[in-house]
């Protein structure tokens, strides 16, 4: 650092504070270091407009912190600004090099200098609580979902693919979805429902699609036992989402399994007292895709006393047969022990 000759001791002190502000700050490092950067990438406009902008930032850092520190006793705004005035108009030679201090944008150190004003404690704090919590944001991890996250563990651990299945996730917010949707109970204010319970009806059976399609996606064991009471029925929906879940596993599903669905408007009907049907046609999967039920109250609380889940293709078909032909209106139809019989007996040749 040289200083020119001729300097009152008021602009020297100006000048060594700002330049050993510098130093402090290690802006003598981190600058070359960026220009480094620079020169690598020297044929992208953003990282010149970064380092320009980060040269003019340090330069009006050390101003003003010049300015905190010797303004407790006297305003120097002015005469500081003159001093950066004079040291600029006495200068007969230009030094060009990018790495120098303070060598360009007097001007704009000028009207810095002439603006400035102390930040207040309260604008400070908040600044740190934002910065804060927009770096925790940043250095967060994505949750990484069903079939992914077992497939990084298997390849982490060397471990093939037909095992695994058996692998247990890491608990993951959608873990806990899971749970809660597992733990949901819907009750009503009567006894049997109505047409006034349309939409706890269907917002019940979102809720079990939810739940059934987000198990297969993140390949998590879950219970029904909120949604169905019939033990038949709950068994079967048991096996049904652990073939599903192998499919998925292998990749042999042409539709996308998760935790949200959509669907376009349910059909909502009464078949008998307190015994409805409900279908709800998924809206985000181009295949047919629909989920049908026959829900009615015990004790108030809703359950699904017969369902289809799936497309033309899907397990539920192969082995209770398309809606279309068998038909759901019998509420007792989980209970004909014959019937369930051969279900189960299709359901064990299904190979996966």
């Amino acid at each position: 650092m040289y200083l020119p000759n001729g300097l009152h001791d008021e602009e020297r002190s100006y000048i060594l504070l700002h330049e050993q502000t510098h130093i402090k700050r290690y802006d003598h490092i981190i600058k070359p270091v960026a220009f480094l950067i620079l020169s690598v990438h020297w044929f992208n406009p953003l990282v010149w407009i970064a380092f320009m902008l980060m040269s003019r930032d340090m330069e009006f850092s050390c101003d003003e912190h010049v300015l905190k520190k010797m303004n407790s006793d006297m305003d120097i705004k002015k005469s500081y600004a003159s001093s950066l005035l004079s040291l600029a108009t006495d200068r007969h030679i230009l030094n060009g090099s990018p790495l120098a201090f303070g060598e360009g944008n007097v001007k704009g150190r000028i009207k810095n200098v002439l603006n400035y004003r102390k930040p207040r404690f309260w604008l400070l704090f908040f600044s740190i609580v934002i910065m804060i919590a927009v770096g925790i944001g940043l250095l967060s991890n994505p949750v990484i979902k069903g079939k992914d996250a077992l497939g990084q563990i298997a390849d982490s651990n060397n471990i093939p693919l037909s095992e695994e299945a058996s692998l247990e996730l890491p608990e993951t917010s959608a873990a806990e979805i899971l749970s809660d949707l597992s733990n949901l109970q819907f009750s009503i204010k009567r006894d049997q429902i109505s047409d006034d319970d349309r939409e706890t009806v269907v917002t019940f059976g979102k809720a079990f699609v939810n739940l059934y399609t987000g198990a297969i996606a993140e390949q998590k064991a879950v219970t029904f036992k909120n949604y169905i009471s019939n033990e038949n029925l709950l068994k079967y929906t048991n096996k049904m989402l652990e073939l599903e879940q192998r499919k998925e596993l292998k990749g042999e599903f042409s539709v996308i399994f998760g935790l949200e669905n959509e669907f376009t408007e349910a059909e909502f009907k009464q078949l008998d007292e307190n015994l409805y049907y409900v279908n709800l046609p998924f809206s985000n999967q181009g295949s047919g895709m629909s989920f049908k039920m026959l829900v009615q109250t015990e004790n108030k609380i809703l359950k699904i006393v017969d369902l289809y889940f799936g497309n033309k293709d899907g397990v539920d078909t192969i082995v209770t047969g398309h809606p279309a032909v068998r038909k759901l209106h019998d509420s007792k139809r989980w209970e004909d022990q014959e019937w369930v019989d051969g279900v189960f007996e299709k359901l064990e040749k299904i190979e996966i």
